[in-house]
């Protein structure tokens, strides 16, 4: 049997949609305050949730990279209108290596674009945390002794206001679609015109026909215009 068979299975995102996460932890920031997780997550915003580690040599880098390239592709603004919470996976980690990371991503933001940069955090915390907050949104990787690095998966979370799981959004080149749809499913309402909410309901995500990503649904939206038709057609007549 092939012997990296288990160790492949166990890097992996097991999807838990709507699950409220756990308010009860604490992690340090960048500058090494204490904060619970209930103020990250349940604090009336979206927020988008990456898990990383500071000295990842290459798929963070990927990961964090995209993310801020997609924030440039929709009207929400950074502190306005989300937060975006950054969380190492290893609990040895420092908070000079959180904000030496923070530094190079803040710098990154879109210039021409109100962000506000105090909305993106990087946290550390215990291994207790880590693994309470890893496990509650089915977030699995490893510790490879060959490689002395971490195997996990490339994925953005998307938090409701009151601190619900919305979506999961893999890799680490995020389309610009996918990402405003997201934004405005794990916004409940408050992001976004009435009219690009109802345009929501027109979409799936991620059914085994299209792959991860957001489909028109072409039979919902052709039942609503043919209902559409026949009401206008009974109040000419």
């Amino acid at each position: 049997p092939n012997q990296d068979e288990p160790k492949k299975n166990a890097v992996r995102v097991d999807e838990f949609l709507g699950t409220s996460l756990p308010a009860d932890l604490t992690f340090q920031d960048h500058m090494g305050k204490t904060v619970s997780s209930s103020v990250l997550f349940a604090n009336g915003k979206p927020t988008i949730l990456t898990f990383v580690y500071y000295r990842c040599p290459a798929a963070c880098t990927l990961l964090l990279n995209g993310l801020t390239e997609a924030l440039k592709s929709h009207e929400f603004r950074l502190g306005r209108d989300f937060n975006l919470v950054t969380i190492s996976v290893d609990s040895r980690e420092t908070m000079d290596l959180a904000s030496a990371k923070r530094d190079t991503y803040i710098a990154q933001l879109p210039s021409n674009q109100p962000h506000d940069p105090e909305a993106w955090r990087f946290y550390t915390g215990s291994r207790s945390a880590i693994e309470s907050l890893t496990n509650a949104v089915g977030y699995r990787f490893v510790y490879n002794p060959d490689t002395m690095q971490y195997d996990h998966p490339s994925v953005l979370m998307f938090v409701g206001p009151d601190g619900q799981l919305k979506r999961y959004l893999y890799g680490s080149y995020f389309q610009p679609d996918n990402v405003r749809l997201a934004f405005l499913e794990a916004g409940d309402g408050t992001l976004g015109p009435f009219t690009d909410r109802m345009a929501l309901y027109f979409y799936d995500f991620g059914t085994p026909e299209v792959g991860r990503r957001y489909v028109l649904n072409q039979q919902r939206l052709g039942v609503v215009l043919g209902s559409a038709s026949i009401l206008m057609a009974l109040v000419l007549w």
